[in-house]
């Protein structure tokens, strides 16, 4: 049944066609639209976005999010484009970056990552607010923006197998 395969988005069932664009891979904001544009013309009515904290966090607690790191601005494109946004802020995003996105300074510091060490939580926590408070400004359901779905981390599981021999 297409009903598995879709999302309620305003009272109507959507079949989500996406594809992926990281600004980190196109510094440049002013072909950040004409990339979006030409999805939605080739049929996509979503774009997955992944968000690198790296890219953003040249040491901890500092977070850039102007010019070429202009998050609210790539999601306000978006919006004015009319596709859907499917944020991936992680903390840990994999997408072939250099240590899944995490920033320099993180491999540093005590702890181990994508674990519930004290140390990591605290720094991926900051992470986290700092990108939410931008992503949440572009909530569909707020009437905002065109963010309808939001995935947490990056092939998880994997690292839960690594750490504890579990399978999943």
């Amino acid at each position: 049944s297409p009903r598995q395969y879709s999302l309620m988005i305003d009272g109507q069932r959507t079949f989500i066609q996406s594809g992926e664009f990281d600004a980190f891979r196109l510094p440049s904001p002013s072909l950040w639209r004409d990339i979006l544009e030409k999805m939605k013309s080739n049929g996509y009515n979503a774009v997955t976005i992944y968000f690198d904290w790296g890219y953003h966090s040249p040491a901890p607690g500092v977070y850039d999010f102007t010019g070429v790191r202009d998050m609210d601005e790539l999601l306000t494109i978006a919006d004015e484009v009319g596709i859907y946004v499917i944020a991936r802020p992680g903390p840990y995003i994999n997408g072939e970056t250099d240590a899944g996105g995490f920033p320099d300074w993180l491999s540093e510091t005590p702890g181990v990552d994508r674990t519930n060490n004290p140390t990591y939580l605290s720094y991926s926590d900051q992470w986290q607010s700092a990108i939410d408070a931008i992503i949440a400004r572009h909530q569909l359901t707020n009437g905002t923006g065109s963010v309808i779905l939001y995935q947490i981390e990056n092939e998880y599981a994997n690292n839960l197998t690594s750490q504890t021999g579990i399978q999943y």
